[in-house]
């Protein structure tokens, strides 16, 4: 009986359990992203300092997106007095820790935008009073998201007033192409990085496949958490969730692809830059006869600009134009005078053949006796030489 009129008891509590797990599995349910493509990007931070304006203890940095959740070691800040205006100068660096993180980013296929992806950095001072928190500010991810990888040194006031200082690190964000791995899980991939233990952190497999020496990229450098500072459960080999393992191999092989295009890269960067050498020897060919012709028309630019090269050259036109009027002339008067001479000569002709015709009708010899012309005669014969001397001179 008892058992009985206790039952209907544990009905709320079973009911608040039931709507815990409805509210767990509606949190699990994907938004809905129509006509958006599902992009991840491995977003790291590197070179991380701090600028503050008054003396703090130890501090550390979180780097907070949803559930996932990234904290540096904490560090002890640096006071500096200024022997000048003795002002003092406070300063903290998080030197060989890197912070990453795993992130999907959704990109409008019609525009070519992506999606807001907001996170949060939160400093927070660990005292003897215990932990409290300085500042923080927000900052979206995907104004940084890019199909290339992309590197940017980021100031950010902290707050967003700078009353308690600045924050300034590098960001690097890389598309990861061929990532198939899910993110529903908290832990995956976000980590701080030491750099001074990442040769004994990294995986053997994908030191390897990237191969041998430093790479001068911080962002290549070894992946996943090695100090294990990392929110969530999840299960451990080697110090490293068996998901870090996969996900650090999985980025080994990329960037061993990366390496292989950019050799390829780099090869057809040189014939590019051959073909570019020889138009630029065409251009410089090309420029050196223009340069030519550009003086030419200088030379041409400065003779005209001359007042006595331009008045010289007015005189020797009008002096050919005179010339060319007296040609003119000449040769009309040559032609008046061979008309004249043509006239008379006709006239004589027919003299001529009128005292020809006479002798011929006479039938005997010409006065003056034989043996002698007679003045006629005499006179025909000279005016028919002056037709002949007359007519050669028409003719040349």
């Amino acid at each position: 009986l008892e058992q009985q009129l206790q039952a209907p008891a544990r009905l709320p509590s079973c009911r608040a359990a039931a709507m815990k797990g409805m509210k767990a599995i509606t949190s699990r349910v994907r938004k809905p992203h129509i006509g958006k493509r599902r992009m991840k990007f491995y977003i790291t931070c590197h070179d991380i300092n701090l600028d503050l304006r008054h003396p703090h203890g130890e501090l550390y940095l979180v780097w907070k997106r949803g559930a996932k959740v990234v904290k540096t070691k904490p560090v002890r800040a640096n006071e500096v007095l200024s022997p000048v205006d003795l002002s003092l100068k406070v300063t903290a660096s998080f030197a060989n820790q890197d912070m990453a993180l795993l992130c999907t980013i959704f990109m409008d296929t019609e525009t070519s935008t992506y999606e807001h992806k907001m996170c949060e950095f939160v400093l927070r001072e660990v005292s003897a009073q215990g932990d409290r928190q300085l500042a923080s500010i927000l900052i979206d991810l995907s104004k940084y998201a890019s199909i290339s990888t992309t590197r940017n040194d980021l100031e950010m006031p902290l707050p967003a007033d700078g009353s308690v200082g600045t924050l300034r690190l590098t960001l690097v964000s890389r598309w990861l192409k061929n990532y198939t791995a899910s993110d529903d899980s908290p832990s995956v991939l976000s980590g701080v990085t030491d750099l001074s233990s990442a040769g004994t952190a990294a995986d053997p497999s994908a030191s390897a496949m990237m191969g041998a020496g430093p790479d001068p990229d911080p962002s290549s450098a070894a992946l996943g958490p090695s100090d294990g500072q990392l929110d969530g459960a999840s299960p451990q080999v080697g110090g490293r969730t068996i998901q870090e393992r996969a996900i650090e191999s999985e980025w080994a092989a990329h960037l061993a692809m990366d390496h292989y295009r950019s050799a390829e890269s780099s090869a057809a960067a040189a014939e590019e830059v051959s073909g570019l050498k020889e138009e630029l020897g065409a251009a410089v060919a090309e420029n050196a006869r223009l340069q030519a012709e550009v003086r030419r028309l200088q030379g041409v630019v400065s003779k005209v600009s001359n007042p006595n090269a331009v008045a010289l050259a007015e005189h020797a036109t009008e002096l050919e134009l005179k010339l060319s009027r007296a040609e003119r002339e000449r040769a009309d008067v040559e032609e008046r005078i061979a008309q004249a001479f043509t006239s008379v000569i006709v006239d004589l002709e027919r003299q001529i053949d009128a005292l020809q015709s006479e002798v011929r009708g006479g039938g005997g010899a010409p006065p003056g006796g034989p043996g002698r012309a007679s003045p006629a005669m005499v006179g025909t014969r000279a005016g028919q030489g002056g037709s002949r001397f007359f007519r050669r001179g028409m003719m040349r």
